[in-house]
């Protein structure tokens, strides 16, 4: 059996096509398929890190899993904390980058650290 749709660019339903082969004709079974394609969970997760008081913020990090097809997505680290911010902890917000508006087609989480 053989099934055509092309590669849906989006979370959603799609017609595709199935064409059955010679002996599946034979045995007149009809193929069944489904038609709907789910999100993929995306999740970007901060590094949790530390750094002295005075001292510049270091690079901040995390990773981020479930990217498919290749889609241009990256992880966004960022915090409030300076160099003069009283001592303390500080949310490392996570957000992303998404510059070919693929995002629609995920289920998000996205994890702070600190």
């Amino acid at each position: 059996m053989a099934v055509s749709a092309g590669t849906p660019t989006l979370a959603g339903s799609y017609p595709f096509t199935v064409q059955a082969t010679r002996r599946q004709r034979m045995q007149r079974k009809r193929p069944t398929s489904p038609s709907t394609w789910r999100r993929p969970r995306l999740t970007a997760t901060a590094a949790s890190t530390s750094r002295e008081f005075g001292a510049a913020n270091p690079t901040f990090t995390g990773t981020v899993s479930g990217i498919v097809n290749g889609d241009a997505i990256t992880g966004v680290f960022t915090s409030t904390a300076t160099t003069a911010s009283p001592e303390g902890a500080y949310p490392i917000v996570t957000s992303l980058g998404d510059p070919d508006g693929r995002l629609v087609n995920y289920d998000v989480t996205l994890v702070n650290g600190t």
